[in-house]
């Protein structure tokens, strides 16, 4: 999933970076930057909420395996045979390691993927009532310029999160063989 993700990042980013060098007439095709800024914009949205779903999920994953292993009630929930207290203590550091290392990566990438999709929602808006005559270029640049900053800020904290928690997957799926 972390592939795919980064895949649909990536396609977006180019996409938003063909559209701009379009706007400024650095490259020209056979459409304006208005046609193609609509399958982009919804390129983009679609990734960026797919991302932040997808760090509310693993952090959700390993939430429900760390309330169960810390549920002194019923350890036979999790362990085949009577596991002696050691055994047990151990699983609850790691899964409250875990739990820790992907509520910190969830913090970290979920307010840029916010703050890329309210920017480009504006940036969206702001061109269409910039092709109305409504505001002017250099507010509607303004924002675009300010949507590819926080798009960038955004990449390499999602690349590089969706990195950590593709391997935090796999350590989880290793420790409780699931």
């Amino acid at each position: 999933m972390a592939y795919l993700l980064r895949t649909l990042i990536l396609l977006s980013i180019i996409g938003i970076i063909v559209t701009a060098l379009m706007a400024l007439k650095f490259i020209d095709f056979n459409m304006n930057h208005i046609s193609l800024s609509i399958p982009v914009f919804l390129l983009t949205i679609l990734s960026q909420s797919l991302v932040m779903f997808y760090f509310i999920g693993i952090k959700k994953f390993i939430n429900n395996i760390h309330s169960i292993i810390m549920d002194n009630k019923n350890p036979s929930n999790i362990f085949e045979n009577d596991q002696p207290l050691e055994v047990i203590e151990k699983y609850r550091k790691t899964t409250t390691h875990f739990l820790q290392s992907a509520d910190i990566s969830k913090r970290k990438v979920i307010p840029w993927t916010i703050l890329i999709i309210i920017l480009g929602m504006l940036a969206f808006f702001l061109g269409a009532a910039h092709d109305n005559n409504i505001v002017s270029r250099h507010i509607h640049s303004g924002v675009v310029y300010g949507f590819i900053v926080a798009l960038a800020i955004g990449f390499f904290q999602e690349w590089k999160h969706l990195g950590i928690n593709r391997i935090l997957v796999l350590k989880v799926r290793a420790t409780f063989k699931l």
